[in-house]
């Protein structure tokens, strides 16, 4: 026992000296870190006004490719414009790139290197404007780091010449990034307070990044600046993606919603009553489940009676899951009222891809040869896992995007601009499932109205506040033929919110954003990819 005792002092004595040790060390590396940063001055030039560089022209081209980056607006800026509250071209010629300064030493910082949108909007849209070519857009280097180790990458790279805060902006990274003479733009990502003015202006920034229009409005009406930025997919290498020729089954047999924690389902009342009415067409209703770190899981949803929740369906159905019933709903019954509703639907989407297939629309051009796709991210980043699923494409014909169950988040009790904060979140599951190669229906939560007008997809489809609506507008797509056109559709938009598209959008918004405090312009208002014509500032309204 004795022997015991001694062994067990001598281990806490062991232990007790390497907690010392590395708890010496950290201090002497927190004193080196000050100790350069006061003394070593800053390596490199700040961020300074410029004539206007301006741009590199990409020839378009439309041979067989989907759609790519937005189309470019004329460069008439006029102060006058603005204070009208008219919508201001922000850049030049179409077909050209954004060339600038303040591209040569992009910042992008994050609280927690772990988060999912630390991967999302830090290491992936530093991997996308990196793997882009010079010659596409002149000198750029992007970095991504911790809000901890900032200083510590000001000594050693030299002085940013645009920091982006993801979702939470740490007041010693911006005053760090502010010495250093850089753009500060803070990328709100889902930040859960991006509604609250108060806090908003209690931190340091030159814009904030947010991805609705509607938002942005808001934000402006108070007086801050803002650059609409929409969030990409991560599939980088087009994980599980249906090709532009893959047929559609005959008949929808399964719809699915992706989620990555419980909040972001449908509220329960709304998931039983869409399951109810999916069961209801035999149709399968699976949530696919994306948690942190874990491959993709298909569950079911158990279908409680063979009858709708809205409607009188036939007594059964056979137990035969796949088969389109649609016919026998009563708003497709024989009275006429609906009855050519699905035939409507499919020559509206098929006009919508010839038309797309003549002349793109004006907010696109074709994805140049000189834009890269990034590679995916370091194993302890994949995103492989969060798109690879061999289950998901034998399973699932469509997806469903839908309102967040989110009542109450980080504390914040549900409250008018909180629900405003929920309404505005990033629509990267719309992008997600637009990375297979599946259409989409859903809620009309803005991000998604916003892409679906701006991709030219049918608004129809993402305009569903009910689940009957949503059980309608699967009888109006049962059609091959028209999922085979909104199939192309979900191509098209994969490309135009894809990684390297999003590197795009935040290379315009940082060229822009530094003509413009350049100019002494620098008065609120928001800068959007969705404007007529392409990029342009909007006055507060």
């Amino acid at each position: 026992m004795r022997r015991l005792s001694t062994f067990a002092g001598s281990f806490s004595m062991l232990e007790d000296r390497r907690i010392r040790a590395r708890l010496k060390a950290a201090l002497v590396m927190a004193v080196l870190i000050v100790l350069m940063h006061v003394h070593l001055p800053m390596r490199g030039p700040a961020l300074s006004c410029e004539v206007g560089m301006g741009g590199h022209h990409v020839r378009p081209s439309f041979k067989g490719g989907p759609l790519g980056p937005r189309r470019l607006a004329s460069h008439n800026k006029s102060s006058s414009g603005r204070a009208t509250g008219k919508p201001n071209s922000a850049q030049k010629g179409k077909g050209e790139w954004p060339r600038c300064r303040a591209l040569s030493h992009i910042l992008l910082v994050a609280e927690n290197a772990g988060w999912g949108s630390s991967n999302m909007r830090g290491k992936m849209l530093a991997a996308s404007l990196n793997a882009q070519h010079l010659p596409t857009h002149g000198a750029v280097k992007a970095y991504f780091t911790e809000a901890w180790t900032v200083g510590w990458h000001i000594t050693r790279y030299g002085r940013p010449s645009v920091c982006v805060m993801t979702k939470f902006a740490r007041s010693d990274a911006t005053k760090l990034c502010r010495e250093a003479g850089a753009l500060i733009i803070w990328d709100l990502i889902d930040n859960p307070q991006s509604t609250d003015v108060d806090y908003l202006r209690g931190h340091d920034f030159d814009a904030l990044a947010v991805h609705t229009d509607v938002h942005a409005a808001f934000l402006a009406k108070h007086g801050i600046r803002t650059l609409v930025l929409p969030h990409s997919h991560g599939n980088t290498l087009r994980w599980s993606r249906l090709s532009a020729t893959s047929e559609p089954r005959p008949r929808i047999r399964g719809v699915g919603f992706v989620y990555g924690d419980p909040l972001s389902k449908p509220p329960p009342a709304d998931l039983a009553s869409l399951t109810a009415e999916l069961c209801a067409i035999n149709v399968t209703f699976y949530l696919v489940a994306s948690p942190p770190n874990k491959a993709i899981t298909l569950h079911p949803q158990p279908c409680a009676s063979t009858r709708s929740a809205s409607a009188a369906l036939p007594a059964a159905h056979g137990g035969k899951h796949g088969l389109d019933s649609c016919g026998a709903l009563p708003s497709f019954g024989a009275s006429g009222a609906n009855a050519n509703a699905r035939e409507a639907s499919a020559q509206k989407a098929l006009k919508s891809y010839q038309a797309l297939e003549r002349e793109p629309p004006e907010a696109t051009q074709a994805l140049p040869t000189e834009l890269a796709s990034p590679p995916d991210l370091a194993s302890g980043a994949s995103q492989r896992q969060y798109y690879e699923s061999q289950q998901l494409l034998e399973k699932i014909d469509v997806g469903l995007v839908w309102r967040p169950n989110r009542e109450e988040e980080f504390g914040m009790a549900r409250s008018k601009l909180h629900d405003l904060a929920v309404a505005n979140r990033g629509g990267t599951r719309m992008a997600w499932w637009w990375s297979h190669g599946l259409p989409v229906v859903g809620f009309p939560m803005n991000a998604y109205v916003q892409m679906a007008q701006h991709a030219d997809y049918p608004t129809a489809l993402v305009n569903l506040s009910t689940a009957e609506h949503v059980r309608r507008a699967i009888c109006d797509i049962q059609s091959p033929t028209t999922r085979h056109c909104l199939q192309k559709l979900a191509l098209r938009g994969a490309e135009l919110f894809s990684p390297e598209s999003s590197a795009l959008d935040f290379m315009h918004a940082i060229c822009e954003l530094h003509k413009d405090k350049c100019s002494g312009a620098l008065n609120s208002g928001w800068l959007s990819f969705t404007s007529p014509g392409g990029w342009q500032w909007h006055a507060e309204t």
